[in-house]
C-alpha cells in the first residue's frame, strides 16, 4: 500500500475528497512529445489505479488562444485590446488599474447593453454580496477622466438614468 493510499484510508470521506482534490501528479506531456512535466488535478479513482501517470494532459488548441489574444474593440478612437490588456485613446496609450480595465472590458464586450451597479458588482468585482455600490460610480468617474476629452459629456460610457451604465458603440 502506497503512502498516499494509506493516508487517504485513515481519513473520513470529506477529508479524502479534499486531499484528492488538492493532490497533483506530474504527468508527461505525451501529445507534444517535448518531455515537459505538467501538474494537473486527478480524480481519486485515477490516483488509486495509477492511470494518472499514463494519461496525457489535454491542451487547449493553439489557435483558440491566438483568437482570444487578438480580440479588441475599436470604437471612434478608443481601442481596447482585450488580450493584451491595453487601452489606446486617439493613438495614445492610457494606463488603467486592473479593476478599471476589467470594468471597461466588460462593458465593451456588451456594447449597447445597460447594466445596473449591482450587475457590474457581480460581473466585474465578483462579489456575492455588497452593501454599497458607490465603488462602481467612482470607477466609472475615473475611467471617464482617463478616456474622455470632456468627462462631463461622455462618448463611450453612458449613464442610463435610473438603471446604471452602458458602453456606447
Amino acid at each position: 500500500m502506497t503512502d498516499a493510499v494509506a493516508r487517504l484510508a485513515g481519513q473520513g470521506a470529506l477529508e479524502r475528497r479534499a486531499a484528492v482534490a488538492q493532490h497533483r501528479v506530474a504527468v508527461r506531456d505525451q501529445d507534444a512529445g517535448n518531455g515537459e512535466l505538467e501538474q494537473r488535478p486527478q480524480r481519486g479513482s485515477q490516483l488509486l489505479e495509477g492511470r494518472a501517470l499514463r494519461e496525457p494532459t489535454p491542451r487547449a488548441h493553439p489557435q483558440a488562444a491566438l483568437r482570444r489574444a487578438e480580440q479588441h474593440v475599436d470604437v471612434d478612437g478608443l481601442v481596447v485590446d482585450l488580450g493584451g490588456r491595453r487601452v489606446r485613446v486617439r493613438g495614445e496609450e492610457v494606463v488603467l488599474t486592473t479593476r478599471e480595465f476589467e470594468l471597461l472590458a466588460f462593458l465593451a464586450r456588451h456594447p449597447g447593453q445597460a447594466f445596473t451597479r449591482n450587475q457590474l458588482m457581480d460581473h466585474v468585482w465578483r462579489y456575492s454580496f455588497y452593501t454599497d455600490t458607490s465603488t462602481v460610480t467612482v470607477h466609472i468617474r475615473r475611467l471617464r477622466a482617463k478616456l474622455e476629452q470632456v468627462p462631463e459629456r461622455p462618448r463611450w460610457i453612458e449613464t442610463v438614468w435610473g438603471v446604471g451604465y452602458r458602453f456606447a458603440p
